[in-house]
């Protein structure tokens, strides 16, 4: 909020659902909103491709820097929230539930942990997390990683998207060697 009200940029460490990696960015600081509980900076950013929304729970570090920004001409916070959120297919939140396998347990808490809602331990020792996210390719390519360690449960809309992926894998790999 210091930085927005003397227009100074932040320098952010930021964990990026989408592909699992922390990305340090320039980001000019517009606004800080919560929607459906959770919290979210809405700011432009050139290595992120413009104004983009940030979930405040994947900021790792933020320093505010001398460098200065103004706000776009004839600001519309409204305008500029639908331009965010139009690369991730929109601003609903949708509930997926994961179950990963005892084997990689202890490697998805220590690495995602905190992305999730809630965890729940198994009798088994697998474990079920649950994420709050805008689109499934926000952990398309990170929950595929896990193979066959992982299997997204629900909702049955992402369920079948995973196992369309899935069946595309396998005629790739069906296909003969290049």
């Amino acid at each position: 909020r210091r930085a927005m009200r003397s227009n100074r940029k932040v320098h952010l460490r930021y964990w990026a659902c989408a592909d699992n990696v922390e990305h340090r960015l320039l980001i000019a600081p517009y606004e800080i909103f919560q929607k459906e509980n959770r919290w979210y900076l809405m700011g432009h950013s050139d290595e992120a491709g413009g104004v983009r929304l940030f979930l405040l729970t994947c900021m790792r570090a933020a320093e505010i820097t001398p460098e200065r920004f103004r706000y776009p001409r004839r600001y519309d916070a409204e305008a500029l929230r639908q331009e965010a959120v139009e690369p991730y297919g929109g601003d609903t939140c949708l509930e997926v539930r994961v179950c990963f396998h005892p084997s990689v347990v202890k490697l998805v808490v220590e690495s995602r942990g905190q992305q999730f809602s809630s965890m729940a331990t198994l009798p088994d020792g697998s474990l079920i997390g649950t994420a709050v996210i805008s689109n499934p390719r926000e952990v398309l390519w990170w929950v595929l990683s896990y193979g066959t360690y992982a299997e997204v449960l629900s909702p049955p809309e992402t369920r079948a998207q995973f196992a369309q992926v899935a069946r595309d894998l396998v005629a790739a790999y069906a296909a003969k060697p290049r």
